[in-house]
């Protein structure tokens, strides 16, 4: 799956229990919470997280960041409107049980 992710814009806090995510960073910087770890990541790098570890990530720098997402298994990616494009996934609606992600309510921004 494909992300464009716009300046200052942030996941909210969410664990997935079926998932393992894959993120390579094509363009831009972004920061990661991984469990109780922070994560600085740049163009060309590559961030793999394992299933039942909360996280979330934001774009930390002054322009459009674009990153390469691959989830294992395979179904997530349906939930995201035309399936390629995030627009602007801090609003997204971790909620549903179908899903087999869950949101962990209010969060802390990530500091750039």
């Amino acid at each position: 799956m494909q992300g464009i992710i716009p300046p200052e814009i942030e996941t909210p806090l969410h664990i997935h229990s079926r998932e393992e995510e894959a993120f390579f960073i094509q363009e831009g910087s972004f920061l990661f919470q991984y469990g109780n770890n922070v994560i600085s990541t740049n163009s060309g790098d590559y961030l793999y997280l394992k299933r039942g570890i909360r996280h979330k990530f934001k774009n930390i720098g002054n322009t459009t960041g674009k990153l390469t997402v691959i989830l294992s298994p395979p179904g997530l990616e349906k939930l995201f409107e035309k399936g390629t494009l995030v627009q602007d996934i801090s609003y997204f609606d971790f909620k549903s049980t179908r899903n087999h992600s869950k949101s962990l309510g209010p969060h802390d921004r990530l500091k750039s």
